[in-house]
């Protein structure tokens, strides 16, 4: 859970009090950037959550990066991963451009399923092509 955007995501929705019950001091490895201490695992959370979404910099997969933001606020039930290979990541502004762009599409995925703009809501689609 600790190693992909979308875990740091969920973990990012609890405390930090709930995050360090739940895992243990030392993390396990999956490559040799996984964040492997609990202590740092708690600084990225909180960059998460300041941030308004997740960055997994090939902490799972050398060469893999992905970025993960939340569609609606409460509760967080849609959601959007973005995956690029990781030197996309390295590209200067890039990983700012890239988390704003996911920003921008999880938020239009919000309006539209939550009916704005005049589009169809999920249960409307549902009873639509029943």
């Amino acid at each position: 859970m600790h190693v992909t955007a979308l875990g740091q995501a969920l973990l990012a929705e609890l405390t930090t009090g709930e995050v360090r019950e739940m895992l243990p001091a030392k993390l396990e490895r999956f490559s040799e950037n996984t964040i492997v201490d609990l202590d740092d695992l708690v600084t990225e959370l909180s960059e998460v959550r300041n941030r308004g979404w997740a960055l997994e910099r090939e902490q799972g997969a050398i060469g893999a990066s992905a970025w993960h933001r939340r569609a609606l606020p409460d509760p967080a039930t849609e959601a959007l991963t973005v995956s690029t290979p990781a030197e996309a990541a390295s590209y200067p502004g890039e990983l700012g451009r890239i988390g704003w762009r996911a920003g921008e599409a999880a938020s239009a995925w919000a309006r539209e399923l939550s009916g704005g703009g005049g589009s169809l809501t999920r249960r409307n689609r549902w009873a639509r092509d029943r």
